[in-house]
């Protein structure tokens, strides 16, 4: 038997290295999702009429 020069990748290596990038894609999918979305939460919360948001003694009285 040869051995496989060290430039070939092995089967394990090539998993190995397929996880690592769609690990790496996913985060950068997530990142890129939690940043286009931020705007509009803190949007929200502005447009959010002063009637409906609560004191800290109008939360401590809630049962």
């Amino acid at each position: 038997m040869t051995e496989p020069s060290r430039s070939e990748m092995t089967e394990s290596q090539t998993k190995g290295l397929w996880a690592l990038v769609t690990s790496l894609l996913t985060l950068v999918l997530l990142a890129l999702g939690a940043l286009l979305i931020q705007p509009r939460l803190t949007e929200r919360r502005q447009l959010l009429p002063d009637r409906y948001v609560l004191t800290a003694d109008e939360v401590a009285a809630q049962p």
